[in-house]
């Protein structure tokens, strides 16, 4: 528990480094604009509640393992976290030089800042790493675009348009991301409207 709340609360997360975070800055609130059916109050509360039911979460996961695997799981863990997490920037990059090599455009979703960095210094001599001009550091989860230098006529660079495509949104839809389309009309929206005429032509 004394280490629980030592992740959660302490400063001991070197994401990179500009940065050392807690557990709890990771988690972000929970919009009542994003989703209607929240209330201001839930909104409010979002986060304690977030890191409660971690919290509960994590200690029941954590009694299952004692429980089945005493003594064992944390190697299992640790070897987990070695493969998937802490080699994670390197083996991505490897895996794109070697079982990807005759692949010429790459898309990558939900990129961390520091791993565009990453490949920016590893992959750059083969490909173009496009990524957006305002890379988001707090949500953490950028698109990024490879693409094979040979691909492109000498001299060539890709141009990011992510900020004119922007004014096509209209002001009040900008911030609804993917339930709006270049028109910038609300699609959820329409979508229940369309509901709500159905519904009165029944009456």
């Amino acid at each position: 528990w004394a280490l629980w709340r030592r992740f959660m609360f302490d400063p001991c997360l070197h994401l990179d480094p500009d940065r050392v975070l807690r557990g709890c800055d990771m988690l972000c609130p929970i919009k009542q604009a994003k989703y209607p059916a929240v209330t201001s109050v839930e909104e409010r509360i979002s986060l304690p509640l977030q890191t409660l039911v971690l919290a509960i979460f994590d200690a029941v996961l954590l009694h299952m393992m004692n429980a089945v695997l005493p003594g064992k799981w944390t190697a299992i863990k640790e070897s987990l976290t070695s493969a998937l997490c802490t080699n994670k920037q390197a083996q991505t990059s490897r895996i794109i030089r070697s079982s990807y090599r005759d692949t010429d455009v790459f898309f990558i979703q939900e990129a961390a800042w520091v791993f565009a960095q990453h490949l920016t210094q590893e992959c750059e001599d083969v490909y173009h790493v496009v990524s957006p001009e305002r890379m988001d550091r707090k949500r953490d989860q950028n698109s990024l675009i490879l693409i094979r230098r040979s691909c492109l006529d000498e001299g060539s660079e890709p141009t990011e348009l992510t900020s004119e495509a922007c004014l096509l949104y209209t002001s009040d839809a900008a911030d609804e991301e993917d339930s709006v389309d270049l028109g910038g009309r609300r699609i959820i929206k329409k979508k229940n409207k369309n509901r709500e005429r159905r519904k009165q032509r029944k009456r």
